[in-house]
């Protein structure tokens, strides 16, 4: 029985051992040389003095000792926290501090940018090749011993902490168990039938939800994953060359990247019959771009993926042809072994059509927010019947609701939804609007105010030069007079996180530069 999720690893070393697991960058391993070495890391970790439970940072770009990482921490007991690379110091230091880490598994690339040093509670840096740092290189890692530590864990152990941006500008620290990670490798693996003939593109990097489909449900099946480095999202020609020559089969990634290997990726020349599933995820995909690359690839099926890291998957829409019958993608259907509530603001079951916030009960759920207690008795909803608690809900603060065929459609998030003039404005909804017109290739709107008023900005990237009054025209008779931007701003590109999503705060803050230095 498999509960943990390093566990198959092993099993895919005696069944499949010349098996590649991972490759990235020119370099790949075999699931018998990357049994070995994550034995070996975990050795090394508990010579250290790793104790079961213990924090352990992974700050590397992406690479294949990313992968290996990830599971010698696991088979140490320990707790892999995925640090971005380009981390602030402060926020660094905010996670390391937080999470009291005092192992950390890093490159010298990124010491020179981040003063590990100064950080005297990070007792061990392994990956450093410099004899100056207090640690191990990978060369002294391959010289300890290969067998698996022996270790008593059980699926209700924590097994990794994912921080997300909080809402008082402190990252929260989403914690996930073996049995709520291994639940996710298990019901992807289930719901897009992937086996160890599969070639899955991980695009994400760790510190991002959607990266677990490569570290975890692909040695979980015993499929080659292939870790995109960093380089090739500057190159879309590059990153679709890399879909043909590795022949991958599965591709996940954000909106984002499909569209900019659309539009610069040379997809026409390119032979990618290998694709049988499309996934993407993280924020709506307007349908004029996903339908131009479906009729791309016609042999391929699609997938929307939703679901927030803090239970990482909980729905999906699965189609092969164009969108034609929704003005807008639908989040689809909740997948199985998972509950899901539609809720008013006063806690009603809402009727078919009626907007109301999403709540989920899954396997797949986190354990809770890390060192916040506060916080994570908030994020969840406690059902009851006869008043006896029965299902303890996560509320996603997604605003959805159902049509008449059982369809869940995504309106936008509560924290999103503003008031303008005493009326509720869904700020993704007029984005809908905006992306449908054909010159607009993206599209951001935040509310600005004023001593006297609030109102909302729009702000527009197209190819072509756009005149406001044609787009005032275009959009008047799709939104209520009180929805309508009062101001547009045009911009060659929009300011985006690393993880692809639209970075409303930066925008905002770089549009108030913008206003000040005019």
């Amino acid at each position: 029985m498999t509960y943990l999720l390093h566990q198959n690893i092993k099993h895919h070393a005696i069944t499949t051992p010349n098996h590649i697991a991972f490759k990235s960058g020119g370099r790949e391993i075999t699931y018998s040389s990357f049994h070995e070495i994550t034995n070996q890391l975990a050795q090394a970790f508990i010579h250290r003095g790793l104790q079961k439970g213990d924090r352990v940072g992974i700050c590397l770009n992406r690479n294949i000792e990313s992968a290996i990482a990830v599971h010698g921490i696991l088979k140490a007991g320990g707790v892999f926290v995925p640090i971005d690379p380009d981390s602030p110091q402060s926020r660094f230091i905010y996670m390391i501090d937080s999470c009291e880490i005092k192992h950390l598994v890093t490159e010298q690339a990124v010491t020179k940018k981040l003063d590990i040093s100064a950080r005297a509670d990070v007792l061990s840096l392994y990956g450093v090749d410099s004899a100056e740092m207090n640690g191990l290189s990978w060369e002294d890692v391959k010289s300890l011993p290969v067998e698996q530590p022996n270790l008593e864990l059980l699926g209700s152990d924590l097994a990794y902490i994912m921080f997300t941006s909080g809402t008082t500008g402190n990252p929260k620290g989403i914690m996930h168990t073996h049995y709520s990670g291994l639940s996710y490798a298990k019901m992807s693996a289930d719901q897009y039938e992937l086996n160890n003939n599969d070639v899955i593109a991980n695009h994400s990097p760790l510190h991002f939800d959607m990266s677990t489909l490569g570290y975890l449900t692909a040695p979980y099946v015993g499929a080659t994953c292939i870790i995109i480095p960093k380089l090739y999202s500057a190159m879309p020609a590059s990153m679709s060359q890399l879909i043909e020559t590795e022949q991958i089969s599965i591709w996940y990634s954000v909106p984002l990247m499909l569209q900019q290997m659309l539009e610069r990726g040379a997809l026409e020349q390119r032979n990618l019959d290998s694709l049988r599933w499309i996934l993407f995820g993280g924020e709506p995909f307007p349908l004029k771009h996903l339908n131009r690359i479906i009729n791309l690839m016609p042999h391929a099926q699609f997938s929307n993926v939703y679901g927030p890291a803090e239970v990482n998957q909980c729905s999906y829409f699965n189609f092969s042809k164009p969108i034609v019958d929704h003005d807008s993608l639908p989040l689809g259907f909740i997948w199985e072994n998972t509950n899901a509530l539609v809720l008013t603001n006063d806690n009603q079951q809402v009727r078919p059509k009626e907007i109301g916030e999403l709540l989920i009960h899954s396997p797949t759920m986190m354990q809770g927010y890390w060192n916040d207690a506060e916080l994570t008795e908030g994020a969840y909803y406690h059902s009851k019947h006869d008043s006896v608690i029965e299902k303890k809900y996560y509320k996603t603060g997604d605003l959805v609701y159902y049509d008449e065929n059982g369809l869940l459609f995504f309106v936008g998030r509560k924290d999103r939804q503003v008031k303008i003039r005493g009326h509720r404005v869904e700020l993704n909804s007029i984005e809908e609007v905006l992306l449908a017109m054909p010159q607009v290739n993206s599209a951001a709107t935040f509310v600005a105010e004023t001593e006297a008023e609030k109102f909302i900005v729009a702000v527009l990237c197209s190819k072509k030069k756009l005149e406001i009054e044609n787009v005032k025209q275009s959009i008047n008779n799709q939104l209520p007079k009180y929805a309508l931007p009062q101001e547009f701003i045009f911009l060659d590109e929009l300011p985006r996180t690393n993880a692809g999503k639209i970075d409303y705060k930066l925008l905002k803050a770089q549009v108030k530069d913008d206003a000040r230095s005019n």
